[in-house]
């Protein structure tokens, strides 16, 4: 049986949309065969630092609600609470991110907003399950199947900040495991879609939940990393 897998990218803001298409072959590409996690990641941030410093600078919601609120007691606790369980649990993936912060040359506490934002949005004041609203503003899959044909499809309705800021990978690892990820700079792979070589594809749409105590709270890329 063939399997299609398609994408369609949307990037929105206020419900409005790119006038032009993007293919895989317009997305930057980087091939990478690395088994340490943190030198994994300082080379994405090494590779891709020109974008990863763009989104950085110019993604709005970091500087204007993020950053604000992780400077606040709430805000800092939080920080604090995710920083410590997820550094012990996935130390793996807290490596990596480092490598992308110090490949990069962005702060780490920026590369960790950029990474755990859908963990701290439900709590910033702006977030739409505060004020009610439950207009669907993100991606969505659609899944088609025939005796002969399988098709995947997914659209890619990122947030405008990752205009431009997005990159694909395709990693081969030391236990035989490959796969490729869209990538947005600046975050691990995984959190667009992507597939592996053992046909799992992880595809993340937009959900409202969290767990939060002070014993567990894992960000969903980190999760998706496991797949």
């Amino acid at each position: 049986m063939q399997v299609n897998f398609l994408v369609v990218f949307l990037y929105s803001q206020h419900h409005t949309m790119m006038d032009e298409d993007i293919s895989f072959s317009d997305l930057p590409t980087i091939y990478v065969k690395e088994s340490d996690p943190y030198d994994f990641g300082l080379l994405l941030g090494r590779h891709f630092a020109p974008m990863i410093q763009s989104r950085a600078t110019k993604d709005p919601i970091l500087h204007t609600e993020l950053l604000p609120f992780s400077k606040s007691e709430e805000g800092h606790k939080l920080i604090q609470m995710l920083s410590k369980t997820n550094s012990q649990r996935f130390p793996h993936h807290w490596d990596e991110m480092r490598g992308i912060a110090d490949g990069s040359g962005v702060p780490f506490s920026e590369v960790l907003l950029l990474n755990f934002r859908k963990e701290v949005s439900p709590f910033l004041a702006s977030n739409p399950a505060r004020i009610g609203s439950q207009d669907a503003e993100n991606c969505s899959d659609f899944l088609i199947a025939s005796n002969n044909l399988t098709i995947i499809a997914h659209n890619e309705d990122a947030d405008v900040s990752v205009q431009d800021h997005i990159f694909m990978v395709h990693a081969s690892l030391p236990d035989h495991t490959s796969f490729v990820a869209c990538t947005y700079a600046g975050e691990l792979p995984t959190c667009a879609f992507g597939f592996n070589n053992y046909g799992v594809f992880p595809l993340l749409r937009r959900k409202w939940w969290l767990v939060v105590s002070d014993v567990t709270s894992f960000p969903v890329i980190y999760l998706k990393q496991q797949a």
